[in-house]
């Protein structure tokens, strides 16, 4: 039963929902689910709303497909880590694991990052490589994530100053 949504070149909104205080969650067939469904990369505007599985899918972390991504909304997910999206972990012969950035496949066009009731949330890593990375980022909904201490562009304020330093308490964490 395979959604086969990466042959879907026309879908560009995609809603993945999962009902939320359903009984006998298994978080790792909820993984597997999450991960099956990845979408084509002409998606613009993607929602993942309950997912029960403790990660974020490959296809858009590590593993990027979505690379026009303009609008990506989290919510009420049991993530604890996202990874920087668009970037490559890469293997060195060594066996030591090291970030490299692509240009190709970072999301130059996302716009609008919704995060919403994340209780775990804690950490959505960034590097110093891809400095342009968020650049078009209009929007930033972080609602219900008491556990979050880092954001990609969390250092960025030269580019996205903020109004008083009292907005610095919305994010006791960061």
């Amino acid at each position: 039963h395979d959604a086969k949504l990466s042959y879907k070149n026309r879908l560009h909104k995609l809603t993945l929902s999962w009902k939320k205080g359903r009984p006998n969650v298994s978080p790792d067939l909820e993984d597997q689910v999450l991960e099956s469904l990845r979408p084509h990369s002409n998606l613009h505007d993607l929602c993942i709303d309950g997912h029960g599985g403790p990660t974020c899918p490959t296809w858009l972390g590590t593993n990027l497909s979505t690379k026009g991504l303009e609008a990506l909304r989290l919510k009420h997910t049991d993530w604890e880590f996202l990874p920087p999206l668009g970037e490559l972990y890469l293997i060195r012969e060594s066996g030591e694991e090291y970030l490299g950035c692509i240009r190709g496949t970072c999301f130059r066009n996302l716009k609008r990052v919704e995060l919403i009731g994340l209780p775990r949330f804690s950490r959505w890593a960034a590097n110093d490589v891809c400095p342009w990375y968020f650049s078009l980022i209009e929007v930033l909904v972080v609602k219900d994530c008491p556990e979050l201490t880092e954001l990609p562009f969390s250092s960025y304020t030269s580019c996205c100053p903020l109004e008083s330093d009292s907005n610095v308490t919305w994010f006791p964490r960061l």
